[in-house]
């Protein structure tokens, strides 16, 4: 092996030991290990904020009192309630669905009474909008995570809620940055 030395302190007859040079001591078989990157936010921030979304989640889920709506079924219905009329085809896009799949979730929640389909202003597309009952429904749902969060919230230290709060604009401006990218 190129490089190799043998040091009298580190390899002897039957040693698997081999110094290279002025560096750490390493098998014969062994790769160099990668310097290591020093430690960063993202990691300890991405498994907050991914284990948070879920939590909150299945305790509305628990405590909701009418049928919960499936995952895909919550983000077409949210992405109508923020854009009234919108086609399934760019309600498609939005949830980044295919349009099929985004039809039959339309479907099911036209049967649920949350959703209805109109001809929008040009006859050749349709419009997806709230029913009396679909916004009935978000207003609730929306006030039951706006409880369930302040609850939790209530149950931290004084000090730990100034945190969050003093961490929102910053979380805010890392939405912007990560949408830049």
């Amino acid at each position: 092996m190129e490089g190799v030395r043998p040091h009298a302190g580190l390899m002897s007859a039957r040693s698997p030991w081999v110094r290279l040079d002025q560096g750490s001591a390493m098998t014969a078989t062994q790769q160099p290990t990668p310097p290591v990157s020093p430690p960063t936010l993202a990691t300890p921030l991405h498994e907050a904020l991914s284990g948070l979304y879920p939590v909150l989640q299945r305790a509305l889920t628990r405590s909701w009192h009418d049928t919960p709506l499936t995952p895909s079924q919550a983000r077409l219905l949210r992405a109508v309630r923020l854009c009234p009329g919108i086609s399934p085809r760019h309600a498609a896009a939005e949830v980044r669905e295919d349009a099929a799949f985004v039809a039959t979730r339309a479907e099911e929640l036209v049967a649920l009474d949350l959703l209805e389909v109109r001809s929008a202003r040009d006859e050749d597309e349709l419009g997806l909008r709230l029913t009396a009952r679909g916004r009935v429904r978000t207003l609730a749902w929306n006030e039951k995570r706006r409880e369930m969060l302040d609850r939790a919230l209530d149950a931290l230290s004084p000090q730990e809620r100034a945190s969050i709060a003093l961490a929102l604009p910053a979380l805010e401006h890392l939405a912007v940055a990560l949408g830049e990218c």
